[in-house]
This record gives C-alpha cells, structure tokens and sequence, in this order.
C-alpha cells in the first residue's frame, strides 16, 4: 500500500527500478545510500537506465 503511494503520487513508471532502490536502501542500513552506486549498480546488472533516470531516482514530490 505504501510502495503503491510513493508510485502513484512521484509518478513513477519503471517500478522495478524503485523496488531494486529500496531494497539497496534497506540491505546498508548502517551507511547513507548512494545513488551513483545504486545507478552502477543497475547499470551492472543489465537495467537500461540513463544519467536523466537516475535524477528521477531522487524523490522530488510534484506539487
């Protein structure tokens, strides 16, 4: 319901690129996350991202 809500009101269209980010966020809870490491990490991992998707990673609410 949550992860619903952050989808919904940030308009966010690819979920698994969220759901991957949250799962890094949780999994290093004893340093801040990163997300230039989060974004090599994606990139290492085969998901098509860009330098512009990975801005959209940083939650900005729209108004």
């Amino acid at each position: 319901m949550i992860f619903r809500g952050i989808v919904k009101r940030y308009k966010i269209g690819k979920i698994d690129h969220l759901k991957f980010f949250i799962k890094k966020v949780f999994a290093s809870v004893t340093k801040p996350p990163s997300i230039n490491s989060a974004y090599n990490d994606m990139k290492s991992m085969g998901y098509k991202i860009s330098n512009k998707q990975q801005l959209s990673l940083r939650l900005k609410p729209t108004i």
